[in-house]
């Protein structure tokens, strides 16, 4: 029930607590290569709902650990959005087993590319569940708003920027 704005997280452990208070990942692409993106969200567990482009097919297999939409298909996005919000157990399921995906499959490509992100994928997945669970009991309010409206008014000031350009 909360949708959080950030901007780009460089320190490793804000960026630790807030990946693993994500319920459900969605990723709805026109195009993409090999979303990064997905194997940090997987590498915590998290169940992910991605479009079916690029390279995206080759880490999600719908059903087993996750779930593909077709690109622009909002109905089937949401619809699928509603399944994974009203079934924890499904939820559960598909982020264990797209976890247990990444560490076989994708651990050298992490490893390479973002070392930060493999301690995380080689911790335990109950404690991770636990540390997101607490960040949403803990979360204050207060804070949230305030960070939320500075980057609206930083969104603004980009819209109003860019609306020069063209």
């Amino acid at each position: 029930n909360s949708v959080w704005f950030r901007e780009f997280i460089t320190n490793e452990i804000e960026y630790k607590k807030l990946i693993t208070a994500f319920d459900i990942f969605v990723l709805p692409s026109r195009s993409e290569a090999l979303p990064y993106a997905i194997l940090e969200a997987g590498a915590v567990g998290i169940p992910v709902i991605a479009t079916r482009v690029g390279g995206i097919p080759e880490i999600i297999e719908t059903g087993t650990n996750g779930v593909l939409v077709e690109p622009e298909n909002s109905e089937e996005l949401f619809s699928t959005l509603v399944l994974l919000a009203e079934n924890e157990n499904l939820r559960k399921r598909l982020g264990t087993n797209l976890r247990a995906s990444i560490r076989e499959n994708f651990s050298k490509v992490i490893k390479t590319l973002d070392p930060h992100l493999l301690p995380i994928l080689l911790e335990d997945l109950s404690s991770l569940r636990e540390k997101g669970r607490q960040i949403k009991e803990n979360k204050n309010k207060l804070s949230l708003d305030k960070e939320l409206i500075s980057i609206m008014k930083k969104q603004q000031a980009l819209l109003w920027f860019n609306s020069f350009r063209t």
